[in-house]
C-alpha cells in the first residue's frame, strides 16, 4: 500500500511538473519580439493559458515577459500581483539578466503608482548588478529611470550623470527617440541652472535626433524644448512665440495644455504684451498640480506688475512663496541612505503583519494537526484490537477442539489398558489411532504461540504421514475422515445434520469432502485422506457441486458452506463466525 502511493504522489508530482509545450513554444516566440514587435509579442502572451504552466519557473517567465509586454506597449500597472511570483522566483534562482529585469519592472509598477521610494530601491538593486560589459537593451532604461528618481528627489548632479549615461547607452543601441527623450529630460533638469553650453550641447544633440528619427507625433515635446531653447539661450521670444502658436494651431488642434499656455503667456510677457499674457494665463485650471500652480502664480505676479496692478501682482507673489515653502516641505529632500532606511522599515513592518496573521491562524492548525493524529491512532488502534479479538477467538476455539482431542487420546489409552481380548488386527487400528491423535496433540501443543494457522498443522502432519502407507479403517474409511466431521460439529453443532436433511443424496464421502474444501485444506491433502488421484478429486467435487444444487460457476464450494452456515445460525438463533 505505501508502494502504490509513493507511485501515485510521484506521478502527481511529475504531471504538476509538465508544462504544456505549446505554452512554452508561445513563451520563446513573445520573448524573440519583445523588444523589436511589442504588439505582437503582447498578442502571443495573451493566447497563453497560464493555467497549463505547472512548473515554477514557467510561471515566473510568463509573468516577467507579460510585465514587460505591458510596459513596452504603454499600459502601466499599478498592482504588482503579476510580477512579485516572477521576482521572488529569480531572485532565488534565477540567472543575473533575470533578476534586474524583474527589479526593474517591480521598480516600474512602484513608479506608476507613485510610491518613488520602493521603485527608487528596485532601480537601485537592478543597477548594481549591471555588469560592464552588458550589451542589453535593459540597461540603458535602468539608467533613465534612476535618473527620474534622483530629479524627483532634487539630486540634480545625480539625475544628470544617470541620464547621460542612459543616453550613451540608447545611442549604441540605435534606440533614437529613447535617446531624444533622455536629452530632452537633461535639458528639462539644466534649464533652472544655467550652464549654457552644457544646456546647448543637449539641445544640439536633441535636435540632430529629432530630424533623424523623422516622427511627426513628437513634434509637441519639441516644439516646447526648442522654444524654451530660444526662450532662455538666444532670448528670441518672437520666434519661440510663432513656434508655440503654430505647434498649438496645427499640432494640438488648438487645445493648447498648460504647459503651452504658461509658455506662450511668458512669451508675451517678454514682449511687453502682458494683457495677451493675461489672456493666455487665465485660461490654465485652476485645480492643476502644485508646480504648475506655483508657475502660474509667479507669472500672474510679474503680469500684474507690468500692468501697473502691484497689489494683485504682491498679492500673487505672496501667494506664490507661501505656496513654494509648502511644496519644499511636502518634496522634502532624502539622502539614498534615508530612503534605503525608510524602504527597510516598510519591509520589516509588512514581515511583522504576515508574522501576526501566522500566529493567529496557528492555533487552529495545531488542533487540526493534534485532531487528525488521534483520529489516526484510534484508528489504527481499534483495528489492532479488533485483529486481537478475532485470533483469540480462534485461539479459543481450537483448544476447545485440542480439548476433545485430548479426551479422544485418553479414550484411546483407557481402551487400550481395558481390551487385552482384542484382536491383533483390532489392537494395530486402535494403536495407529492412538499414534496418529498423539502426533496430533504434539504437534498442536503450541497453538497460539505461533502465528501458523491450526489447518496448516494438521496438513504438515498428514502430508508428512502420506509417506507410509496409511491403511483404511472400518468399511473401507480412512481413519482420519471422522476426525473432520468432528472440527464441524465442534465450530458448528448439528449442521452435519442440518445438511443432511437438506441434501439427503449426500453419502458420507461427499460430506468428509465438503468439510475439507470448507476448512480450506488444499488439493493435495485432500487427496492424500482420499486415497484419490487429483482426476478424480475433480469427479468428486463436480458431482459434490450437483448434489448440492451450484447453478453459479462464480460460487465456490467454500461460499456455499458459508451462507449455509450462517443461514443456519440465523435459524437456531444462534451467533458466530
Amino acid at each position: 500500500m505505501t508502494r502504490i502511493i509513493s507511485i501515485l504522489f510521484l506521478a502527481l508530482f511529475l504531471l504538476a511538473g509538465c508544462d504544456a509545450a505549446e505554452e512554452l513554444t508561445h513563451l520563446e516566440t513573445a520573448q524573440t519580439q519583445l523588444w523589436e514587435q511589442p504588439k505582437e509579442a503582447l498578442s502571443t502572451l495573451q493566447s497563453i493559458d497560464p493555467t497549463r504552466l505547472h512548473s515554477r519557473r514557467a510561471k515566473a517567465q510568463y509573468a516577467l515577459l507579460y510585465s514587460q509586454a505591458l510596459d513596452r506597449n504603454q499600459i502601466h500597472l499599478t498592482s504588482d500581483s503579476l510580477i512579485r511570483p516572477a521576482a521572488a522566483y529569480y531572485h532565488r534562482y534565477g540567472t543575473p539578466i533575470e533578476r534586474i529585469r524583474s527589479y526593474y519592472y517591480a521598480g516600474r509598477i512602484h513608479e506608476h503608482r507613485l510610491d518613488l521610494d520602493s521603485a527608487m530601491i528596485l532601480y537601485s538593486r537592478a543597477e548594481a548588478l549591471l555588469p560592464a560589459d552588458l550589451h542589453d537593451p535593459i540597461a540603458p532604461l535602468i539608467y533613465a529611470s534612476l535618473g527620474r528618481m534622483y530629479a524627483s528627489q532634487h539630486f540634480t548632479a545625480l539625475a544628470i550623470e544617470k541620464h547621460e549615461r542612459a543616453a550613451e547607452l540608447f545611442l549604441q543601441d540605435s534606440a533614437f527617440k529613447n535617446a531624444l527623450y533622455t536629452y530632452w529630460e537633461l535639458m528639462d533638469l539644466i534649464t533652472y541652472h544655467k550652464p549654457k553650453e552644457q544646456y546647448k550641447s543637449y539641445h544640439d544633440q536633441a535636435y540632430k535626433l529629432f530630424e533623424q528619427v523623422q516622427d511627426s507625433t513628437l513634434f509637441r515635446w519639441f516644439a516646447m524644448r526648442e522654444a524654451f531653447f530660444l526662450i532662455d539661450y538666444q532670448k528670441d521670444y518672437r520666434q519661440a512665440l510663432q513656434l508655440l502658436q503654430h505647434t498649438v494651431q496645427h499640432h494640438l488642434q488648438g487645445n493648447a495644455t498648460v504647459d503651452y499656455l504658461q509658455a506662450i503667456g511668458y512669451s508675451y510677457l517678454k514682449l511687453n504684451q502682458p494683457d495677451s499674457a493675461l489672456l493666455y494665463l487665465n485660461k490654465i485650471p485652476i485645480h492643476y498640480s502644485s508646480r504648475a500652480q506655483l508657475q502660474q502664480m509667479y507669472l500672474l505676479s510679474r503680469v500684474y506688475a507690468a500692468l501697473g496692478d502691484y497689489k494683485t501682482g504682491y498679492d500673487y507673489k505672496g501667494r506664490a512663496l507661501r505656496l513654494s515653502d509648502s511644496i519644499y516641505f511636502a518634496e522634502k529632500r532624502q539622502s539614498v541612505a534615508e530612503v534605503h532606511a525608510g524602504y527597510q522599515k516598510r519591509y520589516l513592518a509588512g514581515q511583522n503583519q504576515q508574522l501576526k496573521r501566522l500566529n493567529h491562524y496557528q492555533l487552529f492548525i495545531a488542533l487540526f494537526l493534534f485532531t487528525t493524529i488521534l483520529l489516526l491512532f484510534l484508528w489504527r488502534r481499534s483495528q489492532q484490537r479488533k485483529r486481537m479479538s478475532e485470533k483469540e477467538h480462534k485461539i479459543d476455539e481450537y483448544h476447545h477442539l485440542i480439548s476433545r482431542l485430548q479426551r479422544a487420546y485418553e479414550e484411546l489409552q483407557h481402551n487400550a489398558a481395558a481390551t487385552s481380548a482384542m484382536s491383533p488386527e483390532e489392537r494395530t487400528i486402535l494403536d495407529r489411532h492412538h499414534t496418529f491423535l498423539k502426533e496430533l496433540l504434539e504437534t498442536t501443543a503450541g497453538y497460539g504461540h505461533s502465528d501458523e494457522p491450526f489447518y496448516l498443522k494438521v496438513e504438515q502432519l498428514i502430508t508428512r504421514k502420506a509417506a507410509i502407507d496409511l491403511p483404511t479403517g472400518k468399511a473401507g474409511e480412512h481413519e482420519l475422515l471422522p476426525l473432520f466431521r468432528e472440527m464441524v460439529n465442534a465450530h458448528h453443532p448439528g449442521l452435519i445434520e442440518a445438511l443432511l436433511a437438506t441434501y439427503p443424496q449426500l453419502t458420507t464421502r461427499e460430506i468428509d469432502l465438503y468439510c475439507m474444501i470448507a476448512m480450506d485444506f488444499s488439493k493435495t491433502a485432500i487427496c492424500l485422506v482420499l486415497s484419490t488421484s487429483p482426476k478424480t478429486y475433480y469427479n468428486y467435487r463436480n458431482i459434490l457441486r450437483g448434489k448440492l444444487q451450484i447453478a453459479n460457476q462464480d460460487l465456490s464450494i467454500k461460499a456455499h458452506f458459508e451462507q449455509f452456515a450462517a443461514t443456519y445460525r440465523a435459524g437456531k438463533g444462534l451467533s458466530g463466525n
